[in-house]
């Protein structure tokens, strides 16, 4: 188990986001969802990025990432990369980020 699996939804959305966005700030707004990151964007509005919750946000970077997601029996999803990382956890999208994050050394 890697040491993403400790980190809240918000902690791994930003880092995903800094990984994916060169030169965005990253903020938490207290009024907005526990998890959701606001980005500011250089040359770009502003937008929220939540892909631990929302698969608008993460279904690219799994499909660009070929991150493969099987359900299991005892209730939670396992996100891999075939020969590389792995992660298992309720939230399937959480757990394709955490595999995102391990693949890219986050």
């Amino acid at each position: 188990m890697s040491g993403w699996q400790d980190k809240s939804d918000f902690e791994i959305n930003e880092a995903v986001a800094l990984t994916l966005f060169e030169g965005c700030i990253p903020y938490f707004d207290e009024c907005e969802c526990k998890s959701m990151v606001n980005l500011e964007i250089p040359l770009y509005d502003d937008f929220e990025f939540d892909p631990c919750n929302n698969p608008s946000d993460a279904w690219s970077i799994i499909l660009e990432n070929n991150i493969i997601i099987e359900p299991r029996k005892n209730n939670t999803s396992l996100a891999y990369i075939k020969g590389d990382a792995q992660n298992e956890d309720k939230n399937p999208l959480r757990a394709a980020m955490i595999v995102y994050l391990e693949m890219n050394n986050a």
